[in-house]
């Protein structure tokens, strides 16, 4: 088979690359004083940052004549930062460790003490909130108050040009093919379930990777989303711990703790935190019917809910020698949601008189938890971009819920009925892979890898129903167990070149997929067996110094999850049917994008033009089958064009003041054989934010979201915005702050669709939850920071570097 020459290929390429290079690293020295005394500065922090990506490199701290020596300085580009408490931040630029420069001597250094007058402060360049580089945009989470004391899906609901809908389905781009990724690993369960059981002060930052490269997991559409959690590169005993309080007609609260203990070779980190939390909300429904005469069907709904989330990880980094890193992590997650709600039919003729109504009392629970496992191998050669990585992931999610539901009948020819349904589920993946980089040359590398990933679902739903008091019976037509069963193989090659002012970087992936699944109840099967084929192109040209103009192509692809292909229908409520599509194909995307970078003293801009060409497209389809019942399933509709355009720019009017907004505009044209679904779509959001940093360790930031009005498939997404506000201070020689948040203050947010006369019915809805909040927050670092030279490479930009020659990240696995 070709798969399996290729793939003995790649293993012998990495196996053949084993060679040596000398070493190639340098000094940086000097020392630091008191601008006004002259006196040297004992124990000031001296940091060494990349450049690329603005990750620490290194670092010391000065002896008791303020001296430093940083020895075994990698080759590169760098910034060095020097800071003391007391003293205003001191950043040296344009730093290069090279066979020419192999000693970097910057002399006296002298630091000045902050000064009352905020016109006076000596502002040096720190990580802004949202970072633009060649391959991805970063959204440093930690730079934002607006979101202290939140969850990982608050923080993902503030980012630009990313959205969750009432279901908190999160799209990118106006798309939800998007995948999630925590530290560079998926997980079984739903991400934005995930995403809320992470405190949003255990997120570091979040990387944004619309069209990664070969190296990286081609699922998902619009590309990935890899959230970063924190973990301290210093040594010594250090954390943080943090906790807040909220109030949204309800009350909640949560907490976290970060803990990381490092010596000689021996690194420790945890992380623990929890959230809990009630809300409320409120829903609305008008169905109207056209066959013979018209017919409506009203539906109004509310409910409240009571949620907690909880998230762990415990991580152990060994440094058997300056080359080889062994390391292990284990983490946890739970959430249990609690949920009350009524549901209100009404009933009306053309003449709109009520005829008949119903109320649907429901009474949910809800639990899921999960467990995963790493371990892994890094080797660094002596060539600094020399490197070997090996890695393994095991996963283990629960799902369980239990509904009972209750319908009582008024002036209709039916009786009471009561319903109880449980579903319990788990999904296994065991996931492995070897990642190799070579540099041929200063300006060639080389990168290959193998990946295998497998994956293991099952779920059984059970439902019984009573009518009025006698006992509750088995809904045969409804129970039924799923199996699912995947596994991806694959491999891949890229070159990178950087000559001149041209960086390109061309790769090619390629998979082989088998699919398994099993209905047990009617013991149906459906098994898939296919190869595919993943090619990306990555250039870039540097026109001047801060002005970049880049080009990428990647193929990708959205596989159907177990419950898009399991074809036993689902009852959401009598009126309202799902099922899945055990004939539904996996939908290859052609993702082309061209972008323009330029940097100027306060202003920069981020321009690109995006275009996506889906095979196979898949879509969430509503029909109207019998006795005013709609079905939803999922379809392939033949092929969809997408173009859009993004614009990103950010501005520093005053040193003190930062502002930052982004636009993103999209169309999609459906070619299908049925005019009913054949049909252009368009939509378009904003987000806007202003940051003020204030005399006396005062901050302040405002924030503002607004989605257009949406056109869809069947109908259109109408237009919602939400506000938001949070003031901050820091407290305890800067370490700690407190935060006053508050949440969309004009309570503002809601998901509203409208249909008109599709296909024989029209369809209204409006949702609406406890989304104005107040929230005050508390954190406080501790702890000794000591810099070791030697750290574990950096796993954080495992969605990431798409064009490491020439510019781009840390690198590391997918």
């Amino acid at each position: 088979m070709i798969f399996n020459r290729i793939l003995k290929t790649t293993i012998l390429l990495l196996v053949s690359f084993g060679s040596f290079f000398s070493q190639q690293v340098g000094q940086i020295k000097g020392v630091v004083k008191d601008v006004e005394s002259e006196k040297p500065i004992e124990f000031s922090t001296v940091s060494v940052f990349n450049v690329s990506d603005s990750t620490l490199q290194t670092g010391v701290v000065t002896d008791v004549n303020g001296l430093f020596l940083i020895d075994q300085v990698p080759f590169g580009n760098y910034y060095v930062k020097i800071e003391f408490i007391g003293f205003a931040p001191f950043v040296i630029k344009d730093i290069a460790v090279s066979e020419q420069t192999q000693v970097i001597d910057l002399a006296e250094i002298k630091l000045a003490a902050f000064s009352k007058n905020m016109d006076q402060f000596e502002f040096v360049d720190e990580k802004e909130l949202m970072e633009t580089k060649i391959d991805k945009k970063v959204y440093n989470v930690s730079k934002d108050i607006s979101v202290q004391g939140g969850t990982g899906l608050d923080v993902v609901k503030n980012m630009p040009s990313v959205e969750v809908d009432e279901q908190e389905k999160i799209s990118l781009r106006g798309d939800k093919g998007v995948q999630i990724l925590i530290d560079g690993r998926p997980s079984t369960i739903s991400p934005s379930q995930l995403l809320k059981q992470i405190p949003a002060s255990s997120i570091e930052k979040i990387e944004v990777i619309t069209n990664p490269s070969a190296k990286y997991n081609p699922e998902g559409m619009s590309g990935i989303l890899n959230v970063i959690t924190k973990k301290e590169k210093a040594s010594g005993f250090n954390g943080s711990v943090n906790g807040g309080y909220q109030y949204n007609q309800n009350h909640g609260y949560n907490g976290s703790l970060n803990l990381t203990y490092r010596k000689n070779k021996i690194s420790v980190h945890s992380n623990v935190g929890i959230w809990k939390g009630m809300w409320k909300s409120t829903a609305s429904e008008n169905r109207s019917f056209f066959k013979d005469t018209t017919y409506t069907q009203e539906m109004l709904s509310g409910g409240e809910g009571d949620n907690m989330n909880y998230w762990y990880s415990v991580g152990l980094d060994y440094f058997i020698n300056k080359k080889n890193t062994v390391y292990f992590q284990t983490n946890g997650w739970g959430w249990q949601g609690l949920y009350e709600g009524t549901r209100r039919y009404n009933y009306f003729d053309n003449t709109n008189e009520i005829q008949s109504f119903s109320n649907r009392f429901n009474d949910n629970t809800n639990e899921n938890s999960g467990f995963g496992f790493t371990s892994g191998w890094q080797t660094q050669f002596e060539k600094e971009e020399h490197k070997l990585d090996v890695e393994l992931n095991l996963y283990r999610d629960n799902q369980y819920s239990n509904s009972l539901n209750k319908q009582d009948f008024y002036f209709i020819n039916t009786v009471d009925k009561k319903q109880n349904t449980t579903e319990n589920g788990y999904g296994n993946n065991v996931d492995i892979k070897v990642d190799y980089e070579l540099p041929i040359t200063d300006s060639l590398l080389l990168e290959a890898g193998i990946r295998n990933t497998y994956s293991d679902n099952f779920s059984d739903f059970y439902s019984k129903s009573a009518i009025q008091n006698n006992p509750f019976v088995a809904d045969t037509n409804l129970n039924n167990v799923f199996e699912y069963q995947q596994n991806v193989s694959a491999a891949y090659a890229i070159f990178g070149k950087q000559y001149k002012k041209t960086g390109i970087k061309l790769g090619n992936r390629i998979e082989q997929t088998v699919v398994n699944t099993r209905l047990i109840n009617t013991n149906e099967k459906n098994n898939q067996n296919y190869f595919s084929w993943f090619p990306s192109i990555h250039l870039s040209y540097k026109i001047a110094e801060q002005n970049e103009l880049l080009f990428n192509y990647s193929r990708r692809i959205n596989r159907p999850d177990s419950w898009d292909v399991n074809p036993f229908t689902s009852y959401n409520d009598p009126y309202d049917l799902s099922r899945g599509n055990p004939r539904l194909k996996p939908e290859f995307i052609d993702v082309f994008e061209l972008s323009y970078l330029k940097f100027w003293e306060k202003f920069n801009i981020n321009a690109s033009s995006y275009f996506r060409q889906v095979n196979d497209k898949h879509q969430w389809i509503t029909r109207l089958i019998d006795n005013n019942v709609f079905l939803s399933t999922t379809e392939n509709l033949s092929t969809t064009q997408i173009t859009g355009g993004e614009l990103a720019l950010g501005y520093n009017p005053k040193k003190w003041w930062k502002m930052n907004g982004s636009l993103n505009i999209w169309s999609s044209n459906l070619n299908n054989a049925s005019s009913e679904l054949n049909q252009n779509t368009y939509g378009w959001s904003t987000n806007f934010s202003s940051n003020f940093t204030l005399p006396k360790k005062w901050s302040m930031n405002t924030r503002v979201r607004y989605s257009g009005k949406q056109r869809g498939l069947q109908g259109y997404n109408l237009s919602n915005y939400s506000v938001s506000f949070s003031v901050s201070k820091q407290l305890m020689k800067e370490k700690a702050r407190i935060t006053l948040r508050f949440d969309d203050i004009f309570w503002t947010q809601r998901w509203a669709f409208e249909s008109n006369n599709l296909n024989g019915f029209s369809y209204y809805s409006n949702n609406q939850w406890s989304s104005r909040s107040v929230n005050i927050s508390f954190s406080y670092n501790f702890g000794k920071m000591n810099y070791d030279s030697q750290k574990r490479q950096s796993k954080d930009n495992s969605a990431g570097d798409d064009l490491k020659i020439g510019g781009g990240g840390e690198g590391g696995g997918k």
